[in-house]
């Protein structure tokens, strides 16, 4: 039992929980380790709530460095990060501006970094052919090594071959950054084709994958019709 404490996380101190990110509540646990082996059951729960003399367990979906300002003042409850199942991401409030947050790899823990606002190079070419892929594509020139900004290849875009959803456009960066703007267009020659929404999503195998949250929520992108001519 010492061990299982030893291996979900940390703690902050006493007097503090996380509310806004509670997606189950369960009553009956007289005991911490109950609520840490319930958290240990769901793979999107990453921190817990307790309540001793309520025997109440509340699940979270965030965690006090994924989103701070969800993190009230309680007399009675207690939180705990759970490690096992670690956030891939931190808030950036809780670094001065213009740092940014960087999660390490423990889920623990986090370093605040310089923000970069340099393009990675989907545009210049540094990020090579080779690293672009997609769910699918329209035809020979609608291929995702075409959807590059301001690109005059084929159609000058990436199109999927169908509508239907899931569909994406994948981009193998080699190595972590932090991604701080993410820049689109429509398609070039005054056609009036573009994405109107689009979610990021990261991951550091390219086999699991997690997706962009803020406020605990997926985020959403939408986007109106940008378009550019060949001079």
């Amino acid at each position: 039992m010492g061990d299982l404490f030893q291996m979900a996380g940390i703690m902050i101190p006493p007097g503090q929980v996380l509310l806004t990110s509670v997606t189950q509540s369960h009553y009956g646990n007289a005991r911490m380790i109950n609520c840490i082996e319930k958290c240990g059951d769901i793979s999107t729960c990453h921190s817990i709530n307790w309540y001793r003399d309520l025997g109440l367990c509340q699940l979270n979906n965030d965690t006090h460095l994924s989103y701070p300002e969800g993190v009230v003042s309680s007399s009675t409850g207690n939180y705990m990060i759970y490690g096992i199942h670690p956030m891939k991401t931190c808030s950036n409030q809780i670094c001065e501006e213009p740092r940014v947050c960087l999660m390490e790899e423990d889920g623990l823990h986090f370093k605040c970094k310089d923000n970069c606002t340099s393009a990675l190079g989907m545009q210049d070419g540094r990020i090579r052919d080779s690293q672009i892929s997609a769910s699918s594509s329209y035809r020979y020139d609608h291929v995702p090594q075409n959807g590059r900004l301001h690109s005059s290849v084929g159609q000058g875009i990436w199109a999927p071959a169908s509508l239907s959803l899931p569909q994406y456009l994948q981009i193998d960066i080699v190595k972590s950054h932090i991604i701080s703007l993410v820049a689109t267009q429509g398609r070039e020659n005054l056609v009036s084709q573009w994405v109107t929404k689009y979610y990021l999503m990261f991951s550091q195998d390219a086999l699991e994958w997690e997706a962009y949250k803020y406020g605990g929520s997926l985020k959403v992108w939408t986007t109106t019709l940008r378009v550019w001519t060949k001079s």
